[in-house]
């Protein structure tokens, strides 16, 4: 199964509604992309309102969050990876 842009952005909220971060995403860019191996993940760029308290563990989180949640609904993307900061 497989879904579009914006289902995935959906899901990408409602997994950070979810954790410690709810509320402080501004902006999603979601990019189908592969590894060097050719494997298929989902890179995830987050615009955060402010960075302000926000721990490692909480980073984690989310990603479990937004990784299996994006699993559910859509088969070509079994990982998610975040962006480095810009």
């Amino acid at each position: 199964m497989q879904a579009d842009v914006q289902t995935l952005k959906r899901a990408v909220l409602v997994a950070a509604d979810r954790t410690a971060l709810n509320g402080l995403i501004e902006n999603i860019e979601l990019e189908p992309a592969q590894d060097e191996w050719g494997s298929d993940f989902l890179r995830v760029k987050l615009r955060m309102k402010h960075l302000d308290g926000i721990d490692d563990l909480e980073l984690v989180n989310l990603k479990r969050a937004i990784q299996d949640d994006v699993g559910d609904i859509d088969e070509r993307f079994p990982s998610v990876r975040f962006s480095d900061a810009g």
